[in-house]
């Protein structure tokens, strides 16, 4: 009995698990169709880096100043929804020796930079 008793709760912790794992993993789904700014214009516009990231074709490499640096080398990457149904793009910027993946998504005060996700000396 003490045995099919962990068994159900071992199985019950498993379940929990993979559930939240399924969140996850939907939560970051891409996005079917490319990012663009809002065409009202009453709709916040943003910080304007931000929006100019988010205008560049998906895959495109670009050398243009950064906050990081006056001459960065950007690659745009793809688009995805993040875990609150934002709309977002991944970017890669290398500036200065140092690499840096950072998010621009579109909230409702307009495009914005998100915090790093990693930087890594080169």
């Amino acid at each position: 009995m003490v045995i099919e008793a962990g068994w159900i709760m071992a199985r019950s912790a498993l379940n929990t698990v993979l559930g939240l794992a399924a969140i996850v993993m939907l939560g970051c789904a891409p996005v079917k169709g490319p990012l663009s700014a809002s065409s009202d214009a009453d709709a916040p516009q943003g910080d304007p880096f931000a929006r100019s990231l988010a205008q560049l074709t998906p895959g495109v490499i670009t050398n243009i100043p950064t906050p990081y640096g006056p001459d960065s080398r950007v690659k745009a990457g793809s688009d995805y929804a993040s875990g609150l149904g934002i709309p977002c793009r991944r970017v890669d910027i290398v500036a200065n020796g140092m690499g840096h993946r950072i998010a621009v998504c579109n909230g409702t005060q307009g495009w914005y930079v998100s915090d790093p996700v990693f930087d890594t000396a080169f």
